[in-house]
């Protein structure tokens, strides 16, 4: 897990539009997974490791839909976020 949280090609900052993939519990998963669930999002907050300020360990972000209307995910960088389009 640690390695593919070291891949991650970008860094994203508040207010980015961003994509992932998981399946119902929220776990990552590849895009082409029968199971996979796409998800969109807005970037709210980026979590630091506390003892490295260069390393993001989550981001929150916020999303639309469901009974709500609202609510945030905590999205971790081995679910390999992208912008979105």
């Amino acid at each position: 897990m640690l390695e593919r949280m070291s891949e991650q090609p970008r860094e994203f900052r508040r207010g980015d539009p961003v994509t992932w993939y998981a399946d119902s519990h929220g776990r990552a998963l590849d895009p082409g997974h029968p199971d996979a669930v796409q998800h969109t999002g807005t970037i709210d907050t980026v979590c630091r490791h506390p003892a490295d300020d260069s390393q993001v360990v989550a981001y929150v972000v916020s999303c639309r839909g469901g009974v709500s209307g609202g609510y945030l995910m905590t999205v971790r960088p081995e679910h390999q976020i992208t912008l979105a389009t």
